[in-house]
């Protein structure tokens, strides 16, 4: 598995959008590890860790070419 960004990392989507990384939460029923992210707007979002350290799935359009759902900028 990648490494897991540091808080306050900038970070660009596959699809283009820029993102903050906040930090790594549990759910709380099945305590899966999550990342916690926010939009420039300061909207957050939760998605589980493996997800959001993944390559981009096959198939999916990749307007940025990019390895991986989400990567450094």
């Amino acid at each position: 598995m990648r490494d897991i960004p540091k808080p306050g990392q900038p970070l660009q989507h596959y699809r283009g959008g820029i993102y903050q990384f906040i930090d790594t939460a549990r759910h709380t029923e099945n305590r899966e590890l999550l990342a916690i992210y926010c939009d420039s707007n300061r909207r957050m979002y939760a998605r589980p860790l493996d997800m959001f350290l993944s390559e981009v799935p096959a198939g999916k359009e990749n307007p940025t070419g990019q390895k991986w759902r989400f990567e450094d900028i």
